[in-house]
C-alpha cells in the first residue's frame, strides 16, 4: 500500500524510524524490542534498554492500565481492520537535522502486537496528527513549543517529496479555506456539499453527507468512503 512517511528520532543516543503520517489517528508508536507479533520493518525496534532517556508511563487515571496496574497501554484499529496495541512510554524525540525544532519530551507507544496491513508494510510505524492528547501536535502544542497547526504538502507518489510543518505558516492570499468542525467529530472534518464528475454535478441531496463525522480527511489512508447514493451516483456517471 502506497503512503507518506517522515523520519522520527526517538531516545538518547537516537533511533531512527520511518513513520506513516496519519491525520485520521492519535497515537505515534514504533515497534518495541520485545514485540513478538511484528512484521519485518525497514529499522530496527526501539530498543528501550538502550536510551538513557526512556521512561515508562506509570498507570494513572488518564489513561488504560496493563493487568498489573502498573504501565499505560494503548490500543487502535483502523478501517482496514488492521490493529496495533502497546504500552505508552516517554523519551526525546526529534525531525532530524531539517528541523529547527529542537529536540523534545514527548509520550508515544512501544509497540507489543501489530496485525493486518500493519504487520506487512514497510514503514516501522505511524505518527498520529489527530486530535488528542496523545497526538505528537498536541503534545508539542500544549508544551508551547509550536502553535497548534501543523500543514502537509505532498509531492505526488511517483516523485517523493513534500514537507510537513509543524507550527503556522503565513498562508498564500489566494489560499481557499474549509471550516472543520471540532465539536461535531475527534477527526479533521468538512462538509461535503456536491461531487461533479467531468463538469457536470451529480443529482445529490447535500444532506446525505451529514453522518455522524461529516467528510473526514485521513493522509493515512488510500481509500474513498462515500454514502451508498453518492457511490451508486457516482458509478453511474462514470
Amino acid at each position: 500500500m502506497p503512503y507518506y512517511t517522515t523520519r522520527l528520532w526517538i531516545g538518547t543516543p537516537p533511533q531512527k524510524f520511518a513513520l506513516i503520517v496519519d491525520t485520521g489517528s492519535t497515537v505515534t508508536y514504533v515497534p518495541c524490542s520485545n514485540c513478538d507479533q511484528c512484521g519485518r520493518h525497514q529499522d530496527p525496534k526501539f530498543q528501550p534498554d538502550l536510551s538513557s532517556t526512556y521512561k515508562p508511563v506509570k498507570c494513572n487515571i488518564d489513561c488504560i492500565c496493563d493487568s498489573d496496574r502498573e504501565q499505560c497501554v494503548y490500543e487502535r484499529q483502523y478501517a482496514e481492520m488492521s490493529t496495533s496495541s502497546g504500552v505508552l512510554g516517554q523519551d526525546i524525540v526529534s525531525f532530524g537535522n531539517q528541523s529547527e525544532l529542537e529536540p523534545q519530551r514527548a509520550v508515544f507507544g512501544c509497540e507489543n502486537v501489530e496485525t493486518g496491513d500493519l504487520y506487512s508494510q514497510h514503514a516501522d510505524g505511524i505518527m498520529g496528527l489527530g486530535r488528542g492528547d496523545l497526538s505528537i501536535v498536541d503534545q508539542l502544542a500544549d508544551k508551547g513549543v509550536i502553535s497548534d497547526s501543523f500543514s502537509l504538502c505532498y509531492g505526488g507518489m511517483d516523485i517523493g517529496g513534500g514537507a510537513m510543518v509543524l507550527g503556522d505558516i503565513s498562508a498564500p492570499s489566494d489560499m481557499v479555506f474549509a471550516h472543520s468542525d471540532p465539536d461535531r467529530s475527534p477527526y479533521y472534518n468538512i462538509n461535503l456539499k456536491e461531487i461533479h464528475v467531468a463538469g457536470k454535478q451529480l443529482p445529490l441531496d447535500p444532506s446525505i453527507f451529514d453522518g455522524k463525522h461529516g467528510t473526514v480527511l485521513d493522509s493515512g489512508t488510500t481509500y474513498a468512503y462515500l454514502p451508498e447514493a453518492a457511490f451508486m451516483a457516482f458509478k453511474k456517471a462514470v
